[in-house]
């Protein structure tokens, strides 16, 4: 199969998934393949685990940099839709991505001080589980790929604090705490 060929096959299967709106979900895997071919892998969220800083499996300052970007784009190919069955399955796809943009971003905005992105991030996590719940799966068990379940905090600031912030048991959950972590569990009371 040819590039041509194969870009045919990937637009026509992208349009009778998601409708009009379809381009910008093309547009989107362009910046996806771009920042997985930032580390040399391909992968989508949450791999089986919430520290994507230990498996290094997608590039942080990208994704951050990007993710008003992908925002956007997500946010017009929902308005695309031109069905209920097109929509969910854009708001579906979408969590991956505001789940990687809100872990790459949220450590900048907290070390920024940067108070209104932190709101914005905050927000954009909510929509997540909002359409999470919408397409029918259960924060607390959502089953990965390989048949794995794992559960999801039901806000941004108890996912930072309870996994994204590593652990003050480095035995725990594979890694300890990085250090600019530190400063941030007595504010944000990780369980771990």
């Amino acid at each position: 199969m040819t590039e041509d060929e194969f870009e045919a096959y990937l637009c026509d299967i992208l349009r009778r998934e998601y409708g009009d709106g379809w381009k910008f979900i093309r547009e989107y895997l362009d910046l996806w393949n771009r920042d997985q071919d930032c580390v040399g892998c391909w992968d989508c969220w949450s791999w089986p685990y919430h520290m994507f800083c230990r498996n290094k499996r997608f590039n942080k300052p990208f994704v951050a940099d990007h993710f008003d970007e992908c925002w956007d784009l997500f946010e017009s190919a929902i308005a695309g839709a031109t069905d209920r069955a097109e929509e969910l399955r854009v708001k579906q796809l979408s969590c991956h991505m505001i789940y990687e943009g809100c872990y790459s971003a949220y450590r900048l905005a907290l070390e920024a001080n940067d108070e209104a992105r932190q709101a914005e991030l905050i927000r954009r996590y909510d929509v997540m589980v909002e359409r999470l719940a919408e397409c029918g799966f259960d924060i607390d068990c959502i089953y990965t790929v390989d048949g794995a379940h794992i559960g999801f905090e039901k806000t941004l600031v108890e996912e930072f604090a309870n996994f994204w912030a590593g652990s003050k048991d480095p035995t725990n959950s594979g890694h300890g705490v990085e250090p600019w972590y530190k400063e941030y569990f007595s504010q944000y009371g990780a369980k771990n």
